[in-house]
């Protein structure tokens, strides 16, 4: 993204806050949606009820029941939702003010939990239980020359992809050889648009979003540890390399090529074997090491980074049923899509 303007919308005070640097948690606001408003997508083996009472302590979500039941709202017409704090006191208490004043969205307050935000600002990693799937949240600001709120269509089919992606390794020897895997996103909810007022439908497109997505230490192996691909470029505060001590200890070229081989590789026979390019840059693949030898990666962020013509699968008969581009995304972000006759630009999505 060259000379783009990062975290358009943040006042400095936000940045301190919310900023991947400076680290602090970050407690995350829940809402209570009505079911009508709301689209729900998961995996194929995820239980939403149990899965539900996994991400939130019994104190929260008693809390939250009490707080439904203190207004006689039923709480079985309700999805509980996470948004980001900066989201909701930013943008989503004046979009929505009809919704919260008519009881289609409730205020239940903020979990016990705390998180920290990764690179991409709005993902969270649960600090107190690193374990669980990380949160991809909507937020309404500009960062990397793109809007980053979370369309309805891309959170539906994020489960979608990754259960599909996860089926094609599993039946494919060479993938299992390679010991490549992909973190699922496994729900997802998005506020639906279509179901709002035309008075303010436009101006909430992407705004209430999630995606839950699996943790990299469901992944991990005795003796292995993980940082992003773009890791290996990073010069710490000393002003020494991430990987200087790796290279010393195996040698620039040995560490490079073996580098080379378990980050390539894989990306090479999801493009060629299957007919399918992944949106590969370093902070969408997590390299694998034991004691700072790569050993493998694990691929991310597929609800809107993957791209592949249905003609040119090597496994037509297994490809998903997606989540349909809505004309309103296409004219906003005309580089967001999945589908595409042009097999240059299936291939040139990898190489970027």
């Amino acid at each position: 993204h060259p000379c783009y303007k990062s975290r358009v919308g943040f006042s400095l005070q936000d940045n301190v806050r919310y900023g991947v640097e400076f680290a602090q948690p970050i407690a995350l606001v829940w809402l209570a949606v009505h079911q009508d408003i709301v689209a729900t997508k998961h995996s194929e083996d995820i239980e939403p009820d149990l899965f539900f009472k996994e991400q939130l302590n019994s104190q929260d979500q008693e809390l939250f029941l009490q707080h439904l039941s203190d207004r006689d709202l039923k709480a079985d017409e309700y999805i509980w939702i996470p948004v980001h704090p900066w989201q909701w006191e930013n943008h989503l208490i004046s979009i929505f003010a009809e919704e919260i004043l008519n009881g289609k969205i409730v205020y239940l307050g903020q979990s016990q939990d705390r998180y920290l935000a990764q690179q991409s600002l709005r993902t969270m990693t649960n600090l107190q239980h690193p374990e669980k799937p990380y949160i991809k949240l909507s937020m309404s600001l500009t960062n990397t020359s793109s809007s980053r709120v979370l369309a309805k269509h891309t959170v539906m089919n994020g489960p979608i992809i990754t259960d599909w992606l996860q089926r094609l390794i599993k039946q494919s020897k060479t993938a299992q050889e390679l010991d490549f895997a992909v973190l699922r996103e496994v729900y997802g909810l998005s506020v639906d648009f279509t179901k709002l007022p035309k008075s303010h439908a436009q101006q909430a497109y992407g705004t209430i979003g999630c995606l839950w997505r699996e943790s990299v230490h469901q992944y991990l192996r005795e003796g292995e540890d993980a940082i992003p691909l773009n890791g290996v470029s990073h010069i710490q505060k000393d002003g020494q390399a991430l990987i200087g001590p790796w290279l010393q200890q195996y040698g620039v070229e040995s560490w490079t090529r073996q580098l080379l081989k378990v980050v390539i590789t894989p990306l090479i026979h999801l493009l060629f074997a299957e007919g399918i390019a992944t949106e590969s840059h370093g902070q969408n693949i997590i390299l694998v090491h034991k004691q700072g030898w790569p050993t493998r990666v694990l691929l991310k962020d597929f609800h809107d980074g993957v791209r592949y013509s249905p003609a040119h699968l090597a496994h037509p008969e297994l490809a998903p049923e997606l989540d349909q581009l809505p004309p309103e995304h296409a004219k906003t972000n005309s580089m967001s899509f999945i589908l595409t006759d042009d097999l240059n630009g299936i291939r040139d999505f990898s190489c970027a």
